[in-house]
């Protein structure tokens, strides 16, 4: 009962409630091992005839059946990146990978064919020739005759970790970008609002890893050494900074995460959304908005993968003054569109394209690139990468950075040339791309808000948080989404939604081990609701679950055992969504 209680302490108060590790994949991989085969043995363990403990008799102990354990694995799973490693975030080594050994153990405890696929795919489609004793013994043996098959992975937010992964391709494998709010804790860095994006086989926006107990593993810990903003050129706090979702929507054609945090005393406003565009095999592409207000000095951040890039409309110039600890330092200022592509192998190539709202300093130059090796060595090899800035000033300062990133053919970009609108009439960001399939209109527009823009396909109007309409090259509709707004129009172009956003408080929270809800003051939500998010306000912080059932003024977090368990919450939202 001694090691039951300890089990049992390490599933509920070290994992998050949502199943992921309360500090890295790595470190959650060091945990796992340390208990998991102690709570393979207790699995089905009955006491002793005529024996009653304090506690009353354990028969059957179900070791598998505790939810809280099933989430630890789900979340092991659905946070895989397309080639089967993890996010490279905290203290997360680049070679972290799920030891076949904690597949065998899900395949084998779980009737869940994903779990038999991964499995599969670790092994390399190869079952009979893969294994060792506990394959032996647990193993079902009717999966021998497995073909090799892939692995279907979800797009996800991580209510507790807070932490959203947005995927396109089949079965998720193509693309996946990752936003990352999660608060500070142990093995965690200075990385609020983190973007990483891989695509195509490559990591494009990489973060920089874990330097293990190396004197210098701070070189990988501070701000710079991500992809997020700097405000008065200072590292952003850790305690206290949180992390807050304001929307999570994945439909076909377009994917959306929008999150916030508190990183900085000096910013009133510090708050990023990312938003994938899917053509599905025409090509698809990353949109990136990052709001921030306070502090007299933001600077944008992020790594080229490779070598320096080569930079389109923008003059640079040996800069006079440097950057941080960056080195070969050039400078150039814009008000206007330019881009940087970097060659990720012979064929594909990754341009970020810059939409400044007004005049921004650009800096390039090579800085801190190595990511450890994965052992407790000290070996120093001195790569570099590049560093791209886009630095904005004022007192105080306010920026809404506005960029994309498109992976796709060196001698075939998709995306052909992108402009930023400002509105006509109204408040919002809109832009403009002319992609290999016709030209998508992007917009976004704050809360109770309406925006009109005009585009080189007639007017947009919208009072939708976020809209996308992609006219092709004859005028036909390409496709058309709205989120959080009651319409858009480009065109003769039409998507509307007649409730846009529903809300309310919340009554009460069930949890057991196979179901958990919410008790909302809406008794008729009704079933339609399945499928997105339920947002929901924790005293400091929100943040979003999947929503699995509804029953009456039940919204189901959890079901059958699978989900997440409802946290304490005082209201909630849905942000609905349309997707032609």
């Amino acid at each position: 009962r001694f090691g039951l209680a300890g089990f049992r302490h390490f599933i509920r108060e070290w994992f998050l409630e949502d199943g992921l590790t309360s500090e890295s994949p790595s470190y959650g991989f060091m945990t796992l091992d340390g208990i998991r085969a102690f709570g393979d043995a207790l699995h089905g363990y009955s006491d002793p005839e005529g024996y009653e403990g304090p506690d009353g008799r354990m028969d059957e102990l179900d070791i598998y059946g505790d939810s809280r354990y099933r989430a630890v694995f789900d979340g092991f799973f659905s946070s895989l990146m397309p080639d089967l490693a993890y996010p490279v975030v905290a203290d997360t080594h680049t070679t972290a990978r799920m030891p076949v050994e904690v597949a065998e153990t899900m395949a084998s405890r779980y009737e869940d064919s994903r779990y038999e696929a991964l499995l599969a795919e670790l092994c390399k489609g190869d079952l009979e020739g893969h294994g060792n004793e506990y394959a032996l013994f647990h193993r079902n043996p009717d999966l021998t005759s497995v073909p090799p098959t892939f692995v279907d992975l979800p797009d996800v937010f991580f209510p507790a970790l807070r932490i959203g992964l947005l995927r396109t391709g089949e079965r998720g494998r193509e693309s996946t970008a990752v936003l990352s709010a999660s608060d500070w804790g142990v093995h965690h860095h200075e990385d609020s609002l983190n973007l990483i994006y891989w695509k195509d086989g490559h990591e494009a926006l990489t973060d920089l890893g874990y330097l293990w107990d190396r004197p210098d593993k701070a070189m990988t810990v501070r701000t710079m050494a991500h992809n997020t903003v700097m405000v008065d050129g200072r590292d952003q706090k850790r305690e206290g900074r949180g992390g807050s979702l304001h929307c999570f929507d994945a439909t076909p054609k377009v994917k959306l995460v929008e999150v916030s945090s508190r990183a900085y005393d000096a910013a009133s406003l510090y708050r990023r959304l990312c938003a994938v565009i899917d053509h599905g095999e025409a090509g698809s592409y990353l949109v990136d908005v990052f709001r921030v207000r306070g502090g007299a000095v933001h600077d944008y951040v992020f790594h080229g993968p490779r070598e320096r890039g080569e930079a389109h409309d923008l003059v640079l110039v040996d800069a006079q003054e440097g950057w941080q600890d960056l080195t070969n330092v050039v400078a150039g200022s814009s008000d206007s569109p330019w881009s940087i592509a970097f060659d990720l192998d012979d064929e594909r190539r990754l341009v970020a394209h810059a939409l400044p709202e007004g005049p921004e300093r650009i800096l390039i130059g090579d800085g801190w690139g190595e990511r450890g090796t994965g052992v407790r060595d000290r070996i120093m090899t001195g790569e570099t990468v590049p560093y791209v800035v886009r630095q904005r000033e004022g007192n105080p300062a306010q920026s809404a950075f506005v960029g994309l990133f498109d992976v796709s053919p060196g001698s075939d970009p998709f995306i052909r040339s992108v402009e930023r609108l400002t509105p006509r009439q109204g408040e919002g960001t809109c832009i403009c791309a002319t992609t290999a399939q016709g030209t998508d209109v992007i917009a976004f527009c704050p809360a109770g808000h309406t925006g009109v823009f005009d585009t080189p396909e007639g007017t947009l109007e919208t009072d939708g948080l976020a809209c996308v309409i992609s006219i092709a090259a004859g005028g036909g509709l390409n496709l058309g989404y709205l989120l959080g707004g009651t319409r858009v129009s480009l065109n003769g172009h039409v998507v509307e939604i007649a409730e846009p956003i529903v809300q309310g408080k919340i009554l009460d929270t069930y949890t057991d081990s196979t179901q958990s809800y919410y008790e909302i003051d809406q008794p008729d939500l009704g079933g339609d609701a399945v499928g997105n998010t339920l947002l929901v306000e924790c005293g400091s912080y929100s943040t979003g679950f999947p929503i699995l059932d509804v029953e009456a003024s039940r919204v189901y977090t959890k079901v059958d055992g699978r989900g997440y368990d409802a946290m304490s919450a005082r209201s909630w939202k849905i942000i609905l969504s349309v997707c032609l």
